[in-house]
């Protein structure tokens, strides 16, 4: 069930349920995975590739369960994007990640989705 490299770069998109992730995912790749503001609707990891100035960036959902198997995704990956509704979100997402032993150069992204 693991997630193979496509592309120049790998990246985990991480973040608390609702976050936006998927959204942030198919901004990014105009992909159209299903969006839902039912917490934990992503059970599995999504992924997408999209090309930026020529290089092939995978994107790599995170499901918010923060399953041992999907962690290993952001073990693996090159970066970790944190998707998150406030600073208050990245900090725990960052001590999940912490406690998890990733260790990985992190990018956070907050917003509000015009909610």
């Amino acid at each position: 069930r693991g997630i193979r490299k496509e592309g120049d770069v790998l990246v985990a998109v991480v973040g608390l349920p609702n976050s936006g992730k998927t959204r942030f995912i198919n901004m990014l790749c105009g992909t159209s995975f299903k969006e839902s503001e039912i917490p934990y609707s992503t059970t599995e990891p999504l992924t997408a590739v999209c090309d930026y100035g020529g290089a092939k960036i995978q994107l790599v959902e995170i499901p918010a369960f923060f399953r041992r198997q999907d962690i290993a995704i952001a073990k693996i990956s090159d970066s970790v994007v944190v998707v998150a509704r406030s600073d208050e979100e990245v900090r725990e997402v960052l001590r999940i990640l912490e406690e998890n032993r990733v260790r990985k150069p992190v990018i956070s992204f907050t917003w509000n989705m015009g909610k």
